[in-house]
């Protein structure tokens, strides 16, 4: 069987069996909301530098359609007003939001979602916005791709981060900047345009268009920070001063706000205060599960890569795997 015929069986399987798993989902009733990042070429999906949470364009389209098919598809923050008030009660609904707002997106996400006629939420760390600086996993993942992008000298401490980058999520940002500043800085000069584009974050004209055209923009962070491994003066700053940049670049208030990493470790109810303070109605871990609106400062996603097949990414959509989903992301 050739790769197209292969493709187009597995998304005419998983079509068939839309139906069955959307009574399930039906059954149960709310709020599903999907979390992407990047949706980038097809052709350059499988690049050990482009991120394993990206989806490609021809895999991103195929799930527009599924979800279409599945649930009525709904802005987020209106989905969440709406549960509020309980005035939609416990219907069935989907809702599309994007981390990090990479580049790639303009390419290759808004012209499905306008097509399609979907309204997303895209969640910009407004510092990298603002300086157009790598994201530290892509600065991380991009040496160990390429080690020569690293600057000369002793760099033990890069070289010990690249090895097990996972540690950086434990880290506080005066620790990330002493190690990654001016490594940073050469890679993100020294890749090739190609490359730079997919993984650049969105600056603040094209997050203007995006807002133009009817997608919402929300808060996450000034500088990525993951809020449970800083200061609490810091955690206060990353999450008034980047809502407060939305407002002002924008010209309209951040409603939404994303936890970075978003797992059990990385917020607590001591950001709930801030949250509010800012102005923020609701705010997205990183959590299998229905959105319920007693909760609105820790609602759950499903988090879509690139492994999803159109039958998983239905499976996904349905509920049936959330506790399996829960315990690999450790909340259980």
């Amino acid at each position: 069987m050739s790769a197209v015929r292969r493709i187009t069986h597995g998304v005419a399987a998983a079509l068939d069996h839309v139906g069955l798993l959307r009574r399930h989902f039906e059954r149960r009733g709310g709020l599903r909301i999907l979390c992407y990042h990047g949706v980038c070429a097809d052709e350059v999906l499988g690049e050990p530098w482009v991120p394993s949470y990206f989806v490609g364009a021809s895999n991103f389209a195929r799930q527009i359609e599924i979800i279409q098919r599945f649930a009525a598809v709904v802005p987020l923050a209106e989905a969440v007003e709406r549960a509020a008030d309980r005035s939609g009660g416990a219907e069935s609904a989907l809702a599309v939001t994007f981390d990090d707002a990479p580049a790639c997106n303009l390419a290759h996400a808004r012209h499905v979602l306008r097509t399609s006629g979907v309204r997303a939420s895209f969640f910009v760390a407004t510092g990298h916005a603002t300086t157009g600086q790598l994201f530290v996993a892509d600065v991380l993942r991009l040496l160990r791709w390429r080690p020569a992008l690293a600057p000369p000298g002793n760099q033990a401490a890069l070289a010990a981060l690249v090895r097990t980058p996972a540690q950086h999520k434990r880290m506080r940002l005066d620790e990330l900047a002493a190690v990654l500043r001016m490594p940073e800085q050469v890679v993100r000069a020294r890749l090739e345009p190609a490359v730079r584009d997919v993984l650049r974050p969105m600056n603040w004209s094209e997050l203007q268009q995006l807002a133009d055209e009817g997608h919402e923009i929300g808060a996450h962070t000034v500088d990525h920070a993951i809020l449970g491994a800083q200061r609490p003066d810091v955690r206060r700053v990353q999450i008034l001063d980047s809502a407060a940049e939305v407002e002002r670049r924008l010209g309209k208030r951040a409603l939404g706000f994303a936890y970075p990493n978003g797992g059990p470790e990385d917020f607590g109810p001591e950001d709930y205060a801030t949250l509010r303070e800012a102005g923020v109605v609701y705010a997205l871990a990183t959590r299998a599960g229905f959105a319920d609106a007693a909760d609105p400062l820790n609602l759950p996603r499903l988090c879509i890569g690139r492994g999803h097949t159109p039958a998983s990414f239905a499976l996904e959509l349905s509920g049936l795997v959330d506790r399996r989903r829960l315990r690999q992301q450790r909340w259980r």
